[in-house]
C-alpha cells in the first residue's frame, strides 16, 4: 500500500489519519451529529470492531467517543491510560471489568467509570458478543491512531508485544498486565456493579 504522508511532531502519519491525529485545539471545538452506523471504523486488536463516534479534531480535543463490538473471552492487555478518565456503557452482553485490585461483573446498563492513572482492563464473558460505548476526556488522537495503526499491521505481525509497542509509540496507553483471560480465568467469583443511592 502507498500513501504520502504528514508530519506530526516526531511521528510520520499517512493522509487518512490526518483526520485523527490533526491539532487538538480545544479553542475550537464545534456541533455536529453523526448518523447511525457511520464513524471511523477500525478492527479491533482483541476482535470485532471498534467504530469512532467523535474523535480530537472533530471536538477540539475534548473527546474520543467510541463503540466497541467484541468477541466473547476476549479483552485487551491491563492498561493505564496517564492523560485521560475513560468511561464504558454497557449495551449489550456481559463483561467483567478490573478495576486496579476490584473484579466486577458489568451487565447491559452498566456504566463504569475509570480515572486516569488506574490500572483496568475488561473481558467479554458468557456466548454472545459484547458491545459497550465508551469515552476518553479529554480527547486522546494517539488512542485513535492506535487502532488504525494496529488494524494496518499484518495478521501475522499482530499479538500482545504488537499491541504493547504500538500503543507506546503513539502513547494511547501504558499496558502494565496481561489480559483477563490470562490473569484471571472466568470461573473466579466477581461482584457485580454497585448501585450508587440517589440523593
Amino acid at each position: 500500500m502507498e500513501f504520502s504522508s504528514h508530519s506530526a511532531g516526531a511521528a510520520t502519519i499517512p493522509d487518512r489519519l490526518a483526520p485523527l491525529v490533526a491539532s487538538e485545539d480545544p479553542q475550537s471545538p464545534r456541533a455536529f451529529a453523526l448518523p447511525a452506523g457511520e464513524g471511523t471504523s477500525a478492527r479491533n486488536p482483541v476482535g470485532g470492531v471498534l467504530t469512532f463516534k467523535s474523535t480530537a479534531q472533530q471536538t477540539g480535543g475534548q473527546l474520543t467517543a467510541f463503540d466497541a463490538v467484541n468477541p466473547p473471552g476476549e479483552g485487551p492487555p491491563l492498561h493505564v491510560h496517564v492523560g485521560q478518565d475513560e468511561f464504558l456503557y454497557i449495551v449489550e452482553g456481559d463483561f467483567r471489568v478490573r478495576l486496579g485490585d476490584e473484579l466486577i461483573d458489568a451487565a447491559p446498563g452498566s456504566f463504569v467509570f475509570i480515572p486516569r492513572g488506574t490500572a483496568h482492563t475488561w473481558q467479554t464473558v458468557g456466548e454472545v458478543w459484547g458491545r459497550f460505548v465508551g469515552a476518553l476526556v479529554p480527547a486522546s488522537a494517539g488512542f485513535e491512531e492506535f487502532f488504525i495503526r494496529f488494524a494496518e499491521l499484518p495478521a501475522a505481525e499482530r499479538g500482545p508485544a504488537a499491541f504493547a509497542r504500538v500503543a507506546a509509540e503513539t502513547r494511547a496507553m501504558d499496558v502494565v498486565g496481561p489480559p483477563l483471560a490470562r490473569a484471571d480465568p472466568a470461573d473466579r467469583p466477581t461482584r457485580p456493579a454497585r448501585r450508587t443511592r440517589r440523593r
